[in-house]
């Protein structure tokens, strides 16, 4: 991609936070204006002047006090406080509105601040251009200014000497939809922006902030030379900080267009490549990082601060103020959740203590601000408590971030809860039934004789809420088969059919396959599940027998398992035909042959079997001579005592 192939528009809001407050006051519109801290000391701290106020010679560095001696008739509006700090709460969702607006004319937006957004509207333009039947008119970027010229000599040169600049005329096109941006936001919010048309970024965010309030600046790429004569290199984005000190110092440059002198060799000799060839770029006008799509924040903090005779000193203190930063915290977190589904997982703590700053970093596993405050006392207290057990911090900050999108995150307790019947011959209302899952257990010691396990299943069947997970699983599994296909190859032909014709009592039950009973429909799914932990802790105890090896004990031995393997869970799932090559395949587990439309289901099998052996830890009985027969009885025994029926895991509190 060409650095000039993209349109980017930066929208940035005029004095945002004096603009929220006129809309709530009307009173407040045509007056100089300023927002304040709620510290009401000297009038407070401003945070944001309206233009009227600044050409009274008002500045955000200044207190209220000392503003109302440049300007005797400013209104000064203080900030709502919440838990001893600034609340922003009303910003942010005019921040939030204004963005609605903005989406209508692209899905590429990405918001940089509460009162900032960059819009990739490339597509937009190719649409535009495309179906334009006129030159563009002046009349349609009436509020427009081009670096380095006039805009009618602008529009002038896309028509009129021959050759047009097809990157200008994208601009030009670019600037008509900011128009209609700007308005479309001012009509919908009753707020005025101002706005950056260029090629990347870093170009609209320059070109945003030349002609405000309530215009747009239109960079081309031939106007950088002229922009970049005078422009100081702290104006660019990462360069405003410690990195732009050092690279003035460095290069000796204070403007930008010093930097243009040095070749991509002379950089190399004093940056790694990335940043070398980054710089040369930007040098020139180029930047090649796309607009990525953000709609909300990539973190969430908050933070205070305690300057002079207010530094927190006693631990009484700091534990005071971090449960107020963590409790404001939880509140914005929890209401980011509801709108945005996704959590933090990660938070960094910030700290002041003699002049020195710190960050810590830290996971977070849940929304208490009790938790957190703790963690973040641990953290600071680490670092910054004295020797007499005091502190000096003048500044802490929490800031939440690395967030997961937790739409699809299920609670293990939904996979022992029955799915909620669509048709029901009960009632058409969905009653809800205040389940404690804490009387769910994984474990629960069970009984190895018949009887208890008989005991536990019917106990099973009276708990309607809790089914089956892998009966399920598979029950599932035939559904869908039998919605892609019209034929239904199952297991059991024969078994289907009969499942298929299984009369059903006008009362609202069925009659069992396995055991020809009458079930209700609601308790069909635990009764199916009856059979079924029967089988399996049948063939789990087969399997925990111990091998003898007399030989007419293990003759008598085979028989009987000849004649249990009949019916056994294996038997039911494999083939009892011998299958032609053509239409089946050899299982990697078993090593059967298995018919292609059964080996997925036959594979499930063999996966559930395995997760079975490894839940309940089944230690497998080695074999033995016969003179020590008696000492590996009591072992099995042991082992008996010590392994889990599956019947175990559906069993209550």
């Amino acid at each position: 991609m060409s650095h000039t192939d993209r349109v980017v528009v930066l929208v940035d809001m005029d004095c945002f936070y004096c603009q929220v407050e006129e809309n709530l006051d009307p009173q407040l519109k045509g007056k100089p204006l300023a927002v304040v801290q709620y510290n009401t000391w000297r009038g407070g701290g401003i945070i944001a002047v309206n233009y009227l106020a600044r050409e009274q010679g008002v500045t955000r560095h200044m207190r209220g006090d000392e503003a109302k001696r440049k300007c005797p008739q400013i209104e000064l509006v203080h900030v709502p406080s919440v838990r001893g700090k600034a609340d922003l709460t009303k910003y942010r969702d005019a921040g939030k509105l204004v963005a609605s607006v903005l989406q209508k004319f692209t899905p590429l937006l990405e918001r940089a601040s509460v009162d900032e957004a960059y819009l990739d509207i490339t597509d937009a333009v190719a649409v535009r251009s495309n179906f334009a039947k006129s030159e563009i008119q002046l009349s349609q970027v009436i509020n427009t200014h081009v670096v380095g010229c006039e805009t009618l000599e602008f529009l002038y040169s896309l028509y009129n000497f021959g050759l047009c600049d097809e990157a200008n005329l994208k601009l030009a096109y670019g600037a008509v939809i900011a128009e209609e941006i700007r308005a479309a936001v001012f009509r919908e919010t009753g707020y005025t922006c101002s706005a950056g048309i260029a090629h990347n970024k870093i170009l609209a965010k320059l070109a945003a902030g030349l002609n405000k309030p309530n215009r747009q600046t239109l960079l081309p790429q031939d106007g950088v030379e002229s922009l970049y004569k005078d422009l100081p290199v702290r104006k660019i984005r990462s360069l405003g900080g410690k990195f732009g000190d050092s690279l003035s110092e460095d290069l000796g440059i204070t403007t930008m267009a010093e930097l243009e002198r040095f070749s991509h060799k002379d950089l190399r000799k004093r940056y790694d490549d990335k940043t070398a060839s980054w710089l040369y770029n930007i040098a020139r006008g180029i930047d090649l990082e796309p607009v990525t799509i953000r709609l909300v924040s990539k973190s969430i903090g908050c933070a205070k601060t305690f300057p002079g005779r207010n530094a927190l000193i006693k631990p009484e203190s700091l534990r005071h103020w971090l449960g107020e930063l963590s409790a404001e915290l939880v509140e914005r977190l929890e209401k980011d959740l509801e709108e945005n589904n996704r959590r933090a997982k990660q938070m960094t703590v910030g700290f002041t203590h003699d002049d020195i700053s710190a960050s810590r970093v830290h996971g977070l596993s849940s929304y208490d601000a009790k938790k957190i405050a703790d963690d973040c006392y641990a953290l600071v207290q680490k670092h910054c408590v004295k020797a007499d057990g005091t502190f000096c911090v003048t500044n802490l900050s929490i800031n939440a971030g690395k967030f997961e999108d937790c739409r699809n995150v299920t609670a293990i307790t939904s996979f022992f809860k029955s799915k909620t019947v669509e048709t029901s011959d009960y009632s058409d209302e969905t009653i809800d039934l205040n389940e404690d899952t804490s009387k769910l257990s994984f474990y629960k010691e069970a009984d190895a004789s018949n009887d208890s396990i008989t005991t536990e299943i019917r106990t099973l069947e009276e708990d309607e809420a809790k089914g089956s997970f892998f009966l399920q699983y598979f029950e599932d599994m035939k559904n869908s088969k039998k919605r892609e296909s019209p034929v239904l190859r199952d297991f059991d032909t024969s078994r289907n059919l009969e499942d298929d014709d299984a009369p059903s009592t006008s009362n609202g039950t069925e009659i069992c396959d396995e055991c020809n009973r009458k079930v209700s429909i609601a308790e069909m799914t635990s009764h199916k599940d009856h059979h079924l932990a029967l089988q399996i802790a049948k063939e789990e105890k087969l399997a925990r027998l111990p091998t003898i090896t007399i030989k007419g004990k293990e003759n008598a031995k085979s028989k009987k398992r000849k004649s249990s393997d009949a019916g056994t869970l294996t038997k039911f799932l494999q083939s009892a035909a011998i299958l032609p090559e053509d239409e089946s395949e050899v299982c990697p587990q078993c090593q059967k042959r298995i018919g292609r439309n059964d080996l997925a289901a036959h594979l499930d099998y063999h996966l559930a079997r395995e997760l079975h052996r490894e839940i309940n830890q089944i230690k497998s009985c080695s074999s033995e001579t016969a003179q020590r027969s008696s000492k590996k009885t009591k072992t099995t025994k042991a082992a008996t005592k010590n392994t889990r029926s599956v019947i175990s895991f559906f069993k209550p509190n």
